[in-house]
């Protein structure tokens, strides 16, 4: 696969920095060259080590939905969540032909509840490609139909949305959740300190 030039986006908003600073250190690292943008709302400050904030008002809810309105705007990008810590070059995926890339995943992964959420929803968005508009704007669509609202808005909607060409990678490749604080994640190309995680990126990615 062709290595491209890449913009790599993410949506940081009156959160903690930590994490979105070792991401944006770790693309840097790992791909040289590509522009950083943060997606934001009016007042947030910047995350060091971007090339840009784009700047829109923001409520504070659905972050999800703000999210996939700026990936309906965005052109080519690789999105990425700000727990994500990128451990090898991710643009030659570009070379492929899709509408999105998503990462999808194994199960089971049981709810509270005990529901497989591989199933309701088989792709995690924490690390994306895309390059078609029209395909965001109908996952907005989707959510609006169905009234859907919460932290999952966008997993909900990749999961049901239909009529594109879709390129599915591996999370164990591309989006991997690590088990342990200290376990070897040596060959993955990205890993995503989801949830109570978090912590642990900071604690071994603030030393490297």
């Amino acid at each position: 696969m062709e290595t491209v030039s890449v913009k790599v986006g993410f949506f940081h908003a009156r959160q903690d920095s930590r994490c979105a600073e070792l991401m944006v250190a770790s693309v840097r690292r790992h791909m040289p060259g590509a522009e950083i943008v943060q997606w934001t709302d009016d007042g947030t400050p910047e995350v060091a080590g971007v090339d840009r904030c784009e700047r829109k008002p923001w409520d504070g809810t659905s972050p999800m939905l703000n999210k996939m309105a700026r990936l309906a705007s965005a052109g080519e990008v690789l999105a990425l969540d700000t727990d994500v810590i990128v451990a090898g070059d991710l643009r030659p995926v570009f070379g492929l032909p899709f509408d999105v890339a998503l990462t999808w995943r194994d199960g089971p992964i049981l709810d509270p509840a005990g529901n497989d959420l591989t199933k309701i929803m088989p792709f995690n968005c924490g690390v994306m490609w895309s390059r078609s508009a029209e395909y965001w704007e109908t996952c907005l669509r989707w959510c609006d139909i169905n009234d859907v609202s919460g932290w999952y808005e966008d997993q909900l909607a990749v999961a049901h949305v239909r009529g594109f060409d879709v390129l599915k990678l591996h999370c164990d490749n591309f989006n991997y959740t690590p088990l342990s604080p200290d376990e070897d994640v040596s060959r993955r190309l990205a890993i995503h300190y989801k949830g109570k995680r978090k912590s642990w990126m900071i604690d071994k990615w603030g030393k490297a």
